[in-house]
């Protein structure tokens, strides 16, 4: 594989779309765990979090299920900054809740390089057409586990593994 063929995953459309995905995924895991504490904006639906800084809201569509289970509509998710929707970026979004997620100091790198990973991942999988259950049905453990499309399911940071180069990312990722 040559190095453009290795990252041709990474374009600017199959990026944005595993952003949004793993943005509504941490909006309703850190929801369910309590860790953030969305309002609902009056609007049905509706519902607001704000960020460490509180100029800082991200805005979505959701839906409460039993025990307190969240299922956030991806497509809705929009982040406001001093009252303007600003661009949507899952690696500052965790800045942007680094205090209220407990990523302030040592672990911030550490995890945001595991965002990194799990972005990089979802790419790839976005852009790379998926075996049929026919060929799965007869494939190796490893490649069963790398076509999963979402790894863990309460893990946020789940899919993306640090330290691989890209030809193991490709080959071992999700799990």
């Amino acid at each position: 594989m040559t190095p453009d063929e290795s990252v041709a995953h990474l374009t600017p459309t199959s990026w944005d779309l595993a952003s949004r995905a793993l943005l509504a995924k941490a909006l309703a895991e850190f929801a369910h765990e309590r860790l953030l504490r969305p309002r609902p904006t009056g609007d049905g639906s509706t519902y607001l979090v704000r960020g460490d800084d509180p100029s800082v809201e991200y805005r979505f569509t959701a839906s409460v299920l039993a025990l307190d289970h969240w299922v956030v509509d991806a497509a809705s998710v929009v982040r406001h900054q001093g009252g303007a929707e600003t661009p949507l970026d899952a690696l500052g979004f965790f800045l942007d809740f680094r205090s209220a997620l407990d990523l302030d100091g040592e672990p911030l790198p550490t995890y945001l390089e595991e965002i990194s990973a799990t972005l990089a991942a979802a790419a790839f999988r976005l852009a790379t057409p998926a075996p049929g259950a026919a060929e799965l049905s007869r494939a190796a453990f490893q490649t069963i586990e790398a076509n999963l499309p979402e790894g863990h399911p309460a893990f946020v940071a789940n899919s993306g593994r640090i330290g691989f180069g890209v030809d193991g990312q490709h080959r071992y990722t999700p799990e």
